[in-house]
C-alpha cells in the first residue's frame, strides 16, 4: 500500500527509488528521463553488483545506434509513493535513469527546474 499519494523531490529532476535484483536491494536517486522507454537504467559501473544478467537484449540509443545490453529482472518502488512493480532493469550509461515504462504510471509536474512532484 502506498505511504502517500504525492511525493515532492527538490533534487530536480530526480526521484528516489528502491530497486531489487535477486538478493541485491538498493535505494538510489534516479534521473527522470522522458526520452527513455525502458524501466530503470543502472550505471555500467554498478552492474557487477547485480550478478549475471537474466538475458541480453538489443536496444537503440537516443542517437539511433544499436547496442546489446545486459537485462536483469527485478522490481522498482517509488520511495513513499507505491509498492514495488516488476521491471526490466538494464545496465546502461553513467547514472541511474527512470524511463517511461515506470514513470507513465505517475502524474509528474516539472516545476520550473526547482522541484519534481510525483502523484500516484
Amino acid at each position: 500500500m502506498a505511504a502517500n499519494s504525492i511525493v515532492e523531490s527538490s533534487r530536480y529532476p530526480y526521484l528516489q527509488v528502491r530497486y531489487a535484483v535477486g538478493n541485491h536491494h538498493e535505494t538510489v536517486w534516479a534521473y527522470v528521463d522522458t526520452g527513455f522507454d525502458g524501466y530503470l537504467g543502472v550505471p555500467r559501473s554498478q552492474a557487477h553488483r547485480l550478478g549475471p544478467p537474466d538475458r541480453e537484449a538489443r536496444y537503440r540509443l537516443a542517437d539511433s545506434s544499436p547496442v546489446t545490453l545486459p537485462v536483469y529482472l527485478g522490481t522498482i518502488e517509488f520511495v513513499g509513493l507505491m509498492r514495488s512493480l516488476p521491471a526490466r532493469i538494464m545496465s546502461v550509461g553513467d547514472e541511474y535513469i527512470l524511463g517511461r515504462a515506470v514513470i507513465d504510471r505517475l502524474r509528474l509536474t516539472f516545476d520550473r527546474g526547482a522541484r519534481l512532484v510525483a502523484e500516484a
